[in-house]
């Protein structure tokens, strides 16, 4: 999570960046993440990083999946 302070910056889309490349290198194949339905931000981001939608948990969470 980002500082409220530092939002709206791009700085999560660059952080989430360099985690999903340091995993590819260690030979990560897959990466999953969860969220509420209500975090549009996180979709959003999620989306535009390649993630999809995996399942609805429930009404409430949602997973998305990435493949390395």
């Amino acid at each position: 999570m980002i500082d409220a302070r530092f939002q709206q910056k791009g700085l999560e889309e660059k952080a989430l960046e360099h985690i999903l490349r340091g995993l590819e290198i260690q030979g990560v194949k897959r990466v999953s993440l969860i969220t509420g339905h209500a975090d549009e931000g996180m979709k959003k981001l999620s989306l535009s990083l390649g993630f999809h939608i995996a399942r609805e948990l429930d009404q409430a969470v949602c997973r998305y999946e990435l493949e390395l």
